[in-house]
């Protein structure tokens, strides 16, 4: 905690900054089917990295999303990185990790890392982008009235928009834009669309925040 408050003033400065750069639409994250890999939110995040010559999966996870970028026929180099060893990452260590790439991913990942740790790994992926590089991530949102804590129990970090954004910026990233997500199953029915509006109004008038997960696309 020593780092965080030895540069508090910094940070809250690029919190104030941080509302500035909120993209307002709403994106889809759910699968279109049972059966599909793909959500919309997939075909977002390739359009952001479909021209890269390099790309690091990091925290690749079942490869949900390199088997859907390689169906949309991508050519270039694409790496994976998770600790854990149920399927054929390209690394385990990110020690071991001395490439640079074009783009870097991390689906979900930084809520499972102690905050400090967290710091560090925004550094070592400036270091791994080329210049001009696209660091994606996204996380659980805070501000959500529960998402964060009833899905997963290993969650232990939370990042507010602002606090997302700040330490994305203090990590030497030049620009960064902040998303939302809404992660739940389509909307059917007259009842599932009543139920929904009824949600969004409740959480306004609760002050917190309907979008089950929030992102940042940051440029290096």
């Amino acid at each position: 905690m020593t780092e965080i408050f030895e540069h508090y003033w910094e940070h809250k400065n690029f919190r104030d900054e941080a509302s500035k750069n909120v993209n307002n639409t709403v994106h889809k994250i759910w699968k279109l089917s049972k059966s599909s890999i793909v959500s919309p939110a997939h075909n977002f995040f390739f359009r952001e990295i479909e021209n890269c010559k390099s790309i690091l999966d990091f925290g690749a996870g079942e490869l949900d999303f390199k088997d859907f970028v390689l169906t949309k026929g991508y050519k270039g180099i694409y790496k994976t990185f998770d600790i854990n060893k149920s399927f054929n990452y390209d690394y385990n260590n990110i020690e071991e990790i001395h490439e640079k790439f074009d783009s870097i991913c991390a689906f979900e990942v930084i809520e499972h890392i102690p905050v400090k740790d967290c710091i560090s790994l925004f550094r070592k992926f400036y270091e791994l982008l080329n210049e001009g590089g696209k660091l994606i991530i996204t996380t659980p949102n805070i501000h959500h009235i529960n998402f964060f804590w009833k899905t997963d129990y290993t969650h232990i970090s939370h990042y507010p928009y602002e606090d997302l954004y700040a330490l994305l910026r203090e990590a030497g990233f030049s620009k960064v834009t902040l998303y939302r997500f809404y992660n739940q199953k389509p909307i059917l029915g007259l009842y599932g669309k009543f139920k929904y509006y009824v949600k969004r109004i409740l959480t306004h008038f609760l002050e917190v925040d309907y979008a089950t997960n929030i992102g940042a696309i940051a440029i290096k």
